[in-house]
């Protein structure tokens, strides 16, 4: 089987192959290892230089302006 979601932290698309069931709470491996890489500009470079730096909520969340920053 295979679960597909988007992290609750760094809102990567993550599919995990030979998994029953999304993980509660469904974090990347990434971030379960290494909560909060996205905050800092070094590790962010390291591992993933295009992400914005925002947390899964504040992209999307409803008090956000039209690009999703509070």
């Amino acid at each position: 089987m295979t679960a597909e979601f988007d992290c609750c932290e760094c809102g990567h698309h993550t599919v995990l192959v030979g998994a029953g069931s999304v993980p509660a709470p469904p974090l990347c491996a990434t971030c379960l290892t290494l909560p909060g890489w996205f905050r800092h500009p070094e590790a962010r470079t390291a591992i993933d230089p295009d992400h914005d730096g925002l947390e899964a909520w504040e992209r999307t969340g409803p008090l956000g302006g039209a690009d999703g920053r509070l």
